[in-house]
């Protein structure tokens, strides 16, 4: 079974019509929301010179931000394509991945 929403999950497992349903060999996985310094941090390190870093000074400046930019960039999916598309030039692979600091 796959839930996008922890909403929807919970209520696949514990319906309030019926008893709890046990999923064998289940994981469940949360994504944490990036940290803006971990989003600034790898944005600049894999634009390919001054110019394109300086490119992403006025979205770095709206991380952490309640701005559409500063929302969608804390979502690893939308972190890593504004990566991939904006920074053609970048690396490529596991490295490309966006590790938070903070403990999911």
């Amino acid at each position: 079974m796959v839930a996008s929403r922890l909403r929807a999950w919970r209520q696949a497992v514990q319906p309030t019509d019926g008893p709890p349903v046990r999923l064998r060999g289940a994981a469940g996985i949360t994504l944490a929301a990036l940290d803006p310094g971990d989003v600034a941090a790898r944005l600049g390190r894999d634009a390919s010179g001054e110019q394109a870093t300086a490119r992403w000074a006025p979205v770095v400046a709206a991380l952490g931000s309640s701005s559409p930019v500063g929302q969608a960039l804390r979502s690893p999916l939308l972190a890593g394509l504004a990566r991939a598309i904006y920074n053609p030039g970048g690396t490529t692979g596991h490295s490309a991945t966006f590790r938070s600091s903070s403990p999911c």
